[in-house]
This record gives C-alpha cells, sequence and structure tokens, in this order.
C-alpha cells in the first residue's frame, strides 16, 4: 500500500514511535479540500482540529475495519491528503520557528552546548523562503510538558517545546505555506539534560524571571503529566476562588483537585486545601458556593487519573479525545489487575487472587468478591460504586470465566501428583503436601481451594504426636477405636466414596461430643454439628460447602434423605436449579465425609445400611463424668500434636496402599484397602471389624423392612414344608412372587404394588438378604423372567 505523501509517517507511527491523534482539513493548491462535515470551506483552516474523520477520536482510529486494517490506514486510504497530528506524549520536540527566528536560536544553542540529537521533520517556510524544524526525542528522567518559560528566561524565543499535553502536524501533511512536512533524518534519542535544564529553567539565563501572576507553593516530583497538565493549570491554594463568579467555582475547583493530583500530594491534604481555599472565599449572601460541593471534586480528579494509565491513553485524556473509564469500566480494570478468572469443572465461574492465598472467589451467589471488589474500588477513587456499575462489572467478569479452560476447585482436600493437599483455611493460604511416607507444609497450596462460611482453620500440624492420646477423651472399645482410626485415616483420602460414620449407643454416652471432635480434627467448622436437612436443596447446600458433614440427633432417615447421603458418600452428581425463575442448572458433583450420631436411625434402606460404619459408644459411669470446658481445653491442646499424627498415618498408608491387595473385595472397596493399609501400619483388624459390622447391619436393615421380612417369612415357610422332590427354593416371576407374599396389616409407601415395584424392591435388598442366608437370582433373560430364591448358600 503506497503513501508517497505521508513519506512512510504510517510505518513509522505503528513501530511505537507515536499516536496518532486527529485528521483535520488541508490545503491544496486550489483552496482546502472538502470537510468530513461534508462543507467545501471550514470557518478555520489551519494546523488546528476543526473536523475529525474518526468521531470517536484514537480508539476509533486504532480499531480494525470489516477487512482487517486498522481505520487509522483506512484513513490513509480514503482521505491520502488529510492532515493528521502526533502526541508527543513521552516525547520532547523542539519546535525552531523560522518566522520568528527559530533557526538562529538553533544555531546559537548548538555552538553554546553541542549538536542537537534526535529525529528531524521538516515543517512550513516562512516570508524568506527558509524552513521551519522539529527535533524529536525521547524524554529523560524530567518530563516535558508545553512550557516554554525555561527557553525564553535563556533567550531562545523563536523556539517552543511540545511535551505531554501536545501534538505536532505529522510529516506529509500539507503546511498553509503550500509545503508538506517532511522527514530530513535521524534517530529518537534521549532528550539531553543540558537540554532539559534549559526547558525547566534551571539553566543558564539571559532576562530576569517574571513573577507568576499565580503559583502553588507545592514541591515535588512531577505530576503524571498529559491529561492532567491539560486538566489542572496552575493555581495559588489560598486565591483559587478569587475573581471567579459564582458559575465558574465549580470549575475552579475540579482544576484545583487535578492540580493537585498532578503533584502528586496526598488525597487527604489536597482535601484539607480545598477546605482553606474555600473558607478564604468571600461569598456575596445568595450567592454561596458549598464546601461539600468543592470537596466533591477531590475524590473525582483522584479516581478520573489513577496511577499506571498507558502513554496512549494519557495522550488521548490530555487531548480530550476520549474520556476518563467509567465506574463499571474501572471496576473492571481494578478486578483484572489483581484477580485471574475462570470457570470450575462443574462451570462455575470463579475468581482467583493474583498474589497471596490461593482460594477460590464465586462469582455467583456469594457477595464475597462483590464485596471485595467495591472495597478495592473506594479505596482507589475514595467513593462507593453504585449498584448498577457493579452489576455491570460482575457480568462482563462472569463472562471472562465461562470463557477460560476449566479448572478443578477442591474443598479442603485435593490429589496432587500421587499425594494429597490439605488446606489448612488460614489466612495466610498455607496447605500441607502428603506425600507417600512424608508430608510437609507449604507457604502457598499448589491446588486451588474454595472455602465458605463453614470453613475455619486446622491448627498448625505438631510433629510426633500419638492418635491414642484423644482416646481418653472417648468411651471407646478397642475394635471400635482401631476401626475409628481407620476412617480418620481414609477421610483424608480423596477421590474416593466414603462410608458414613455412625456413632450409635444409649442416651448420655457421649455421641455428640465425639462427633464434633472428629469434626474438627478433620474439617475444622462454625458448626461443628447440624441438623438433620428438611429438604434436598437444603442438602446440597451444606454438602457443597464443606468437607465433612456432622448431622447430629438422628432418630429416623426418610427415603430421600437416605438416596442423598448415598450419592454424597459415593460422589454422584447432584443437580438443582439455579434460581426458582429461571432454567439454568447448577451441577454439584460432591464427594464428602458423613458423619451421623443417634440411639437408632430406624429402617434403613438396604443401600444406606451397605455405607455405614458403625462406631458403638460404651456407657459413661456417672463418677467418670467430666465437665465440657474441661474436656475442651484438653481437646485444644492436643489438636496440633493429633492433626500432626493423623498425617504421619495417612503417608505412611499412601506408601503401603500400592501392596494392598484384597481377596474378595467388598462395597466400598477403596475404603477396605485403606482400611487394609491401616492395620499393616498399626497392627491392627480394622477391615476385619469393618466387614464383621456389615453383617449386624444388614439384620437390622431386613428387620426394618416390610418386603424382606416377607421374602424371609416365605423362604422359610418353603423350606420348612418343602415338596417330596426336595425343592425348596421359590421360582417365578415377580409378580407370582408379589402375590405369594403375606403383606404387613398396614403397607407402608414402600411396599409394591405392581411386578416392576417388586423386582426393584427385591433387587435393592439381595445384598443383605444374602447375609442373612437368602439367596436371590435375578432373570437371566428378557424371555425368562423368573427369580429364583432360597435357603442356603450361593
Amino acid at each position: 500500500m503506497s503513501r508517497p505523501a505521508h513519506d512512510g509517517a504510517l510505518e513509522w507511527l505503528l513501530a511505537g514511535h507515536g499516536v496518532v491523534l486527529l485528521w483535520w482539513p488541508v490545503f491544496a493548491e486550489d483552496g482546502p479540500v472538502r470537510c468530513a462535515c461534508g462543507r467545501a470551506r471550514c470557518p478555520s483552516i489551519g494546523k488546528h482540529p476543526i473536523a475529525q474523520l474518526h468521531p470517536h477520536g484514537l480508539k476509533d482510529a486504532f480499531s480494525a475495519t470489516d477487512d482487517g486494517v486498522s481505520k487509522l490506514e483506512r484513513g490513509f486510504i480514503d482521505y491520502p491528503d488529510a492532515n493528521y497530528g502526533i502526541v508527543t506524549h513521552g516525547l520532547a520536540v523542539l519546535d525552531f520557528d523560522a518566522a520568528k527566528g527559530g533557526l538562529e536560536d538553533k544555531r546559537r544553542m548548538e555552538d553554546e552546548h553541542g549538536s542537537l540529537p534526535g529525529r528531524r521533520h521538516l515543517t512550513g517556510k516562512a516570508a524568506d523562503g527558509r524552513r521551519g524544524e522539529h527535533v524529536i526525542c525521547r524524554q529523560g528522567g524530567t518530563p516535558m510538558t508545553n512550557r516554554n518559560q525555561g527557553l525564553r528566561l535563556a533567550g531562545y524565543n523563536g523556539v517552543d517545546i511540545r511535551g505531554d499535553g501536545g501534538y505536532i502536524v505529522g510529516p506529509g501533511s500539507m503546511h498553509p505555506s503550500g509545503l508538506r512536512y517532511e522527514v530530513a533524518g535521524g534517530d529518537i534519542e534521549p532528550f539531553p539534560d543540558w537540554l532539559a535544564a534549559l526547558v525547566t529553567g534551571e539553566g543558564p539565563t539571559k532576562v530576569s524571571p517574571r513573577p507568576s501572576v499565580a503559583s502553588d507553593e507545592t514541591t515535588g516530583p512531577p505530576g503524571p503529566g498529559g491529561a492532567l497538565e491539560a486538566a489542572s493549570g496552575t493555581f495559588d491554594t489560598k486565591a483559587i476562588f478569587q475573581g471567579v463568579a459564582a458559575g465558574g467555582r465549580d470549575d475552579a475547583s475540579y482544576r484545583f483537585a487535578c492540580s493537585m493530583r498532578a503533584k502528586r500530594v496526598p488525597e487527604p491534604e489536597a482535601r484539607a486545601r480545598m477546605e482553606e481555599a474555600w473558607r478564604a472565599m468571600e461569598q456575596p449572601p445568595g450567592d454561596e458556593f458549598p464546601l461539600e460541593a468543592a470537596l466533591e471534586k477531590v475524590p473525582r480528579a483522584y479516581a478520573k487519573f489513577p496511577e499506571g494509565h498507558s502513554p496512549e491513553f494519557e495522550a488521548a485524556l490530555s487531548m480530550g479525545v476520549v474520556k476518563g473509564p467509567t465506574v463499571s469500566t474501572r471496576l473492571i480494570q481494578i478486578a483484572e489487575e489483581t484477580h485471574e478468572f475462570f470457570q470450575s469443572q462443574e462451570g462455575q465461574p470463579y475468581a482467583l487472587p493474583r498474589e497471596g492465598a490461593p482460594v477460590a472467589l464465586p462469582l455467583r451467589g456469594s457477595r464475597s468478591f462483590r464485596a471485595r471488589l467495591a472495597a478495592a474500588y473506594y479505596a482507589s477513587a475514595g467513593k462507593v460504586p453504585n449498584n448498577g456499575a457493579l452489576a455491570d462489572a460482575l457480568t462482563v467478569l462472569e463472562g471472562w470465566a465461562l470463557a477460560a479452560p476449566r479448572r478443578k476447585v477442591a474443598v479442603r482436600l485435593a490429589a496432587h501428583e500421587g499425594g494429597v493437599v490439605l488446606d489448612l483455611g488460614d489466612d495466610t493460604g498455607r496447605a500441607v503436601v502428603v506425600r507417600p511416607g512424608a508430608w510437609e507444609l507449604v507457604e502457598r497450596s499448589p491446588v486451588i481451594f474454595r472455602r465458605s462460611g463453614l470453613t475455619a482453620a486446622i491448627p498448625e500440624p505438631v510433629g510426633g504426636g500419638s492418635l491414642d492420646d484423644m482416646r481418653g477423651l472417648l468411651n471407646i472399645g478397642d475394635e471400635a477405636w482401631s476401626l475409628l482410626v481407620g476412617y480418620m485415616a481414609a477421610a483424608w483420602v480423596p477421590d474416593i466414596p466414603h462410608p458414613v460414620l455412625w456413632f450409635t449407643g444409649e442416651q448420655g454416652v457421649g455421641k455428640t461430643s465425639a462427633m464434633r471432635m472428629i469434626a474438627s480434627l478433620l474439617d475444622p467448622s462454625p458448626a461443628l454439628t447440624r441438623t438433620a436437612p428438611r429438604d434436598i436443596e437444603a442438602w446440597i447446600v451444606a454438602a457443597t460447602d464443606s468437607l465433612v458433614i456432622p448431622v447430629d440427633n438422628v432418630s429416623a432417615i426418610p427415603a430421600w434423605f437416605s438416596d442423598a447421603i448415598c450419592r454424597t458418600a459415593t460422589g454422584d452428581a447432584l443437580i438443582r436449579r439455579q434460581l426458582y425463575t429461571d432454567n439454568d442448572l447448577v451441577i454439584n458433583a460432591i464427594q464428602r465425609v458423613v458423619v451421623l450420631n443417634g440411639i437408632g436411625v430406624g429402617s434403613l434402606r438396604g443401600d444406606l445400611g451397605d455405607r455405614l460404619v458403625p462406631v458403638p459408644l460404651e456407657r459413661i459411669p456417672d463418677h467418670e463424668r467430666r465437665l465440657d470446658r474441661e474436656i475442651q481445653i484438653e481437646w485444644d491442646a492436643l489438636r496440633p500434636g493429633l492433626v500432626g499424627a493423623l498425617l504421619d498415618l495417612l503417608a505412611a498408608v499412601l506408601a503401603r496402599l500400592p501392596e494392598v491387595e484384597l481377596g474378595a473385595k467388598p462395597r466400598m472397596a477403596d475404603f477396605a484397602c485403606v482400611l487394609a493399609a491401616v492395620d499393616a501400619v498399626r497392627g491392627t483388624e480394622s477391615l476385619q471389624t469393618y466387614l464383621a459390622s456389615r453383617d449386624a447391619i444388614s439384620e437390622q436393615v431386613v428387620e426394618g423392612d416390610d418386603v424382606a421380612a416377607a421374602v424371609i417369612e416365605l423362604v422359610r415357610r418353603r423350606a420348612t414344608q418343602a415338596t417330596t422332590d426336595g425343592d425348596a427354593a421359590f421360582v417365578g416371576t415377580a409378580s407370582e412372587l408379589l402375590r405369594q407374599l403375606i403383606p404387613p396389616e398396614r403397607p407402608g409407601r414402600d411396599w409394591p404394588r405392581n411386578a416392576q415395584q417388586m423386582a426393584v424392591a427385591l433387587s435393592r435388598i439381595a445384598p443383605d438378604l444374602a447375609r442373612v442366608g437368602i439367596q436371590s437370582r435375578p432373570p437371566t433373560s428378557h424371555k425368562r423372567k423368573e427369580w429364583k430364591l432360597w435357603l442356603g448358600d450361593a
């Protein structure tokens, strides 16, 4: 694409040496070209931007068109004769005006100080035919603005400086004299120190400096420049309102606030100075300007010009091409600076802090990130963001998260590189990494965790302790104790089904106290005991936000609750709606440790009974009872050592697990393997205790199930009344079986009403029937739909 008229200027700009500012009409030999507004002539033609071909300034100029090129490039194509400007933010440009003696000034400057470095552009010409010149350098340690006082003091009256807040005409543009601006060679080099001293007035002077009409006594590092220099001006702290009409005081106070911001005066001090100026102002009656209106300008200026703007944005602000960020945009900028955004494996959006504890904050259904973002905005802007801006910002951030790759988010515990990572839950983000044979405390977790109001800190573990130290606080037998230790070790093995721990015993044996101890050791929480949920929604909420779910004083387990517990233990997904008013679904794939206690849990369904680990507690003699506060004091003292002892056991179990081989694998086989590894480490028989307990639970299941009791009665009756050929088995369809069963006097909801329900019920209770000696064989094909039931071995 050829643009000879612009002398390679576009390539130079896109290489990062400048920023295009505006387009405007130019002079041609036959008069001005047509403006973007359509008129043949405009009121003022020259070097001032009077008609923008890009209505949205820099943002529009650099955006892409449908054919893939930038609108800047398209502008050069569509308007090859249009003039343009180069923003001088970050640059220092000496403009030697030939008509004002600038060339003589340039010659004298080089004679006194040496050759000027920098890139050169030839500008228009004076009446005698000589052409002016731009010398372009990079700013050094001293920011440059469009102020010529230092050059004037040194006697260089034909030289102007262009820096932050200014612009120059770009090469290839047309000068009113009929000449085009040209590139005369040279490279962009740093602005020399001697020249910076001249510009700022610190170099040798040839005339006495004139006193400033209005000055500010503040000294210190120069301000950010650019937009602030353009917005602030220079003000006397004590007289900023003098001579200002009532209608202009609002603007004067804002410009004074910008002046304070440009000088990097702390915001509280700027407020104090504003109040001082306001109190010194003479206000005629009926012409008052309230103090609140003046002070409001300070946070507004400090919010509009935060630190860290890019040079391009600062330059655009300085020339009024773009406005400062909206509240919602600033909220998004703050969020992006401090967090990264992603979605979990279930598709939920999260924010993750870039520094500090790697704890994911949900963007939905929680006010934690919203509150954190609002607080960060207040710290930056000095004012509270409105709810609409927060909602808009969070919608954008959620969109970012849902477009990002999915990552695993864990609660308290996670598998990692063949080991286990345990979140301590404290403010530092520390975690424990457990590998086969060893564990270590790390300052930053290698995996992402999330927390909730149910998360409390685990005490820092201390090595050298023993789990047997806590047995004195539990009235428990030897077999039950070995099984409980095995269960605690398995609870910290992630990604395996965990059976349900069930503390049993008569009233007053300390079931609730035992539950609290286990929960506070494995997964501390402000709610160490919880009541049974009223419905599945309440259960999902409780199960989602903690590793251990302790349910206290259970007297009955309805069918829906039994199913929910089983699915939670094995890790099935629980699905619910996001809101009652929409169709969005929330998928909760949870695998948790459920702990129950109760004197009895009523009738048990077979699937839950097969997942129970009963731990009976023994009676406490009255003379051995202790006060709760005494037990709590001792427990708090033991916890750090107990955590360390459990980690020691877990590391040893992880090392033994690859060697474990079970002959016959029971249901919950992963848990059984962990128990076998614990027995190998501790020399106990917890696995045998667990397997024996399952037979006892099966008896409770069949005794409390009407269908199981009727099937047992039928099979035993047929065995007693055996036929002459000795066949005591029942062989028939589910419908025939239902007709032969004797129902209870008042059948409950679970009693089957048809053959399909009978087949389902029989499949559910078959494992428990087998443990009490009733064997079953389901139909072997679709054509042969007969069940076989008999008394004896399989």
